[in-house]
């Protein structure tokens, strides 16, 4: 495939093509617009619409992809955000069809936010295993992004190329678009709502 992105590739299909070699087969333009439409539609949904997008991808997870038994299937999620959005009012269905997307690439990124240790651990605690995961992924989210902060200070106007400048450093601990997918949902969600209602 040329290195010249004819159109953007979500970063759900960027983790199943191959993990962070897959992010940078596409020039830095597409990658950076791609972002900027992301912002935008998580942005736009609002806190209702991004709360039920989350939850609905989350329950079927564990209900029809397999996340109860481990990392759940993408062709499946996919399917799951599809008709999901679909059945959403036409105006808003667009920018719900690009949120799935990073709702879904944060699923598929959960176990290695949380290590496998802490997983067991939860269980093992008993209780309510999505809202302790919930703490644990927003700590990370909250991590991730004060250290893109200090890597990659500035404004909303060039938040897309700097997120994509900061994810794409050869010193990074996560590929591309799983940094990439933790920081525009949780920057994006930061709206004066408590980012903790919108952990995907």
């Amino acid at each position: 495939m040329s290195r010249r992105m004819r159109a953007p590739v979500g970063l759900a299909l960027l983790l199943a093509l191959g993990g962070a070699a897959a992010a940078h087969t596409y020039a830095r333009p597409g990658r950076v617009a791609y972002l900027a439409r992301a912002l935008e539609a998580v942005r736009q949904l609002g806190v209702q619409g991004r709360g039920e997008l989350a939850g609905a991808l989350q329950t079927g997870a564990r209900r029809r992809c397999g996340a109860d038994r481990g990392e759940p299937s993408i062709t499946c999620l996919v399917d799951l955000a599809r008709a999901h959005c679909e059945a959403q009012p036409s105006v808003r269905r667009s920018a719900c069809h690009v949120a799935a997307d990073v709702v879904v690439a944060n699923l598929l990124s959960e176990s290695e936010l949380v290590d496998e240790a802490t997983r067991v651990r939860f269980v093992n605690q008993g209780g309510d295993f999505r809202a302790a995961m919930r703490a644990a992924l927003l700590v990370e989210y909250a991590a991730l992004a004060a250290e893109f902060g200090l890597a990659q200070p500035g404004g909303d106007v060039d938040l897309p190329s700097r997120i994509d400048r900061f994810c794409a450093r050869p010193e990074g601990t996560l590929a591309w678009q799983r940094c990439a997918a933790a920081l525009v949902w949780y920057i994006g969600a930061d709206d004066g709502a408590s980012p903790a209602r919108q952990e995907p």
